[in-house]
């Protein structure tokens, strides 16, 4: 009786330690550790730290988001408060200044106790020093620099605003971005002026992989200002570029930008042909029913024979303005209309026989018009 009392007696020691386990196979139990530091973009004690620099922090385990804030991630000596995102798939926090960080000056980064990981175990705390630099365009490269043409453009997302960004010296600066969409839609580009000289002058230019362009803007704000302009893309990749207009040769803007999406502008049967190269073949001697978009170049072809005479007329009974070029077999532009007129017209005589090229861009969306062919 005593050993078979002193086996029940092992058998439940067992039972209890498997319990206590937190795993009837062994696992690993609760998570009772503290979240640590696992690196950091800059390092206590840093000198020449740039003024719009994203400063992230990578924690040794995922964190809880909601506790990552920026009253949990705060920057001190400095003015103005800044945006703090967290990327669950690397455990990283990262600080986007809204303002330039004052120059020259030591700054203290703190991250508070309040920081917890998932499992509700609280970051010990702690603070990190560093100095900034001083004004230079060096020291206000953004965190997606270098970004100065389609080649080394950075690649970002739809309908999400992309923080601290730089444009410096004047009009020789040029910010590069890449984006993708999958279906049929317009795309805003909108950029959000935080820093800058009154009435900065701004330009946002669409373009194709080989540098052709879809569309350019120029306009200008103050700070506080949204600028931008947008145009309507096929499913496809394609780069949209920012720069300031303005000649001084030390000109710079602090600015956050995004790519947003909208409903498309209705297509027509000739689409895709926003390029002299792409376009679409078109009946001679017949009236077309077709649709613009809002600057949507829409590029035709007729062949003729030497001595024909080509005219193109546009009518749209909405007085909203119309472009149309005419170009002969060496892609000459040969006339020109740009107005409110309605109808509108251009014409040619063919001094050889070839392929000519028209376009015509609306600068309304969806524009019903019809388009009169005739050669004679």
């Amino acid at each position: 009786m005593r050993m078979a009392t002193l086996a029940i007696l092992v058998a439940l020691s067992a039972a209890a330690l498997i319990s206590c386990s937190g795993s009837d196979d062994g696992g690993p139990g609760p998570d009772v550790s503290s979240p640590t530091v696992s690196s950091m973009s800059i390092q206590d004690g840093e000198t020449e730290v740039g003024l719009v620099d994203k400063i992230s922090v990578t924690f040794s385990e995922p964190m809880d988001p909601a506790t990552i804030n920026d009253t949990t991630f705060v920057i001190a000596e400095r003015s103005a408060a800044g945006f703090v995102e967290y990327d669950d798939d690397t455990n990283t926090a990262s600080f986007f200044p809204d303002s330039l960080l004052a120059p020259e000056t030591w700054h203290i980064l703190t991250l508070s106790g309040d920081l917890a990981d998932e499992a509700g175990n609280h970051y010990e705390g702690g603070t990190t020093s560093f100095e900034t630099g001083d004004v230079t365009c060096e020291n206000l490269l953004d965190h997606l620099e270098p970004n100065p043409d389609i080649a080394q453009a950075a690649p970002i997302g739809l309908d999400s605003w992309v923080r601290t960004l730089t444009v410096c010296n004047g009009r020789y600066d040029y910010d590069y971005f890449q984006f993708t969409v999958d279906e049929t839609v317009k795309v805003h580009a909108r950029a959000k002026l935080r820093e800058c000289i009154d009435g900065f002058g701004w330009i946002t230019e669409f373009r194709r992989a080989d540098g052709e362009m879809y569309i350019n803007s120029g306009t200008s704000g103050d700070a506080g200002s949204v600028l931008g302009w947008y145009y309507t893309f096929m499913p496809g990749t394609y780069w949209v570029s920012v720069h300031s207009s303005e000649s001084a040769p030390w000109v710079f803007t602090l600015y956050d930008f995004m790519l947003e999406t909208d409903e498309p502008c209705r297509d027509d049967i000739y689409e895709d042909n926003d390029f002299m190269d792409a376009a679409a073949q078109i009946a001679p001697n017949q009236t077309h029913e077709l649709i613009g978009c809002m600057v949507d170049a829409d590029w035709f072809w007729v062949d003729l024979t030497q001595g024909e005479t080509l005219t193109v007329t546009v009518t749209t009974n909405t007085g909203t303005n119309r472009r149309l070029r005419l170009r002969d077999t060496d892609q000459v532009e040969v006339d020109y209309y740009n107005g409110t007129n309605d109808p509108a017209s251009v014409s040619h005589t063919a001094t050889r026989s070839g392929t000519h090229f028209f376009m015509t861009r609306f600068w309304t969306d969806g524009t019903e018009y019809e388009l009169d062919i005739t050669v004679d």
